[in-house]
């Protein structure tokens, strides 16, 4: 990805010219025409490849999240119960993607949209959602992910099916927020305070 300004193809990290590189192996791609890559121009990239990617094929794959809570009967024993929100490695197929959106003073890298809920998808290369993006997107109650590109190198970003490969590894994605859990853990409580209180009277009868 890219600046064009006339005929010239400009680095969108350091504004230096670049010239095309047409392989054999690998996806055409430009580099810095002088010798030396800037640190920025790989990281510009990185971003700007990404949300191609995404808003043009408009699917991502989530990572697993559960939600737990724990209670204590009265004997001081404690109890779990858990739900799965999200399956281990979903693959969602969004309705809509829209890059650099601004929701409720939040800039997202990307606002997906699935079935009415939306979903903020972050691309992190060097630096990390900060505590007062997150707790924009918590008070708003969207959910949130962050995808780990930080570790890749310019061969993996030139190859777009392994980059491809990369941007829906489950294992690079976490969670920043998940508008379901609250809801969730609420009914959760509920269910499991009704549970032991069930098992108290029941045990209470068999005396």
């Amino acid at each position: 990805p890219t600046r064009r300004s006339s005929d010239l193809c400009i680095c969108p990290g350091c504004g230096a010219f670049l010239i095309a590189s047409k392989g054999s192996k690998n996806q055409h791609h430009f580099k810095h025409a002088a010798s030396n890559e800037c640190d920025g121009g790989l990281e510009s990239a990185i971003h700007l490849a990404a949300k191609k990617m995404i808003l043009e094929r408009k699917q991502i794959t989530l990572p697993k999240l559960e939600c737990a809570v724990t209670a204590l009967d009265s004997r001081g024993i404690s109890h779990l119960k858990r739900e799965t929100i999200v399956k281990e490695a979903m693959l969602i197929k969004l309705d809509f993607v829209q890059e650099e959106a601004e929701l409720n003073g939040i800039r997202a890298d990307l606002l997906a949209e699935k079935n009415n809920s939306l979903l903020i998808i972050e691309i992190l290369f060097r630096h990390k959602v900060d505590d007062q993006k997150l707790e924009k997107i918590t008070s708003s109650n969207v959910s949130a992910i962050e995808i780990n590109l930080s570790d890749l190198n310019p061969k993996e970003v030139q190859n777009w099916e392994v980059f491809w490969a990369c941007l829906n590894d489950p294992e690079r994605v976490r969670w920043l927020y998940n508008a379901k859990v609250e809801g969730t853990r609420s009914e959760l409580e509920k269910q499991l305070a009704k549970t032991i209180q069930e098992k108290e009277e029941r045990s209470e009868e068999r005396r």
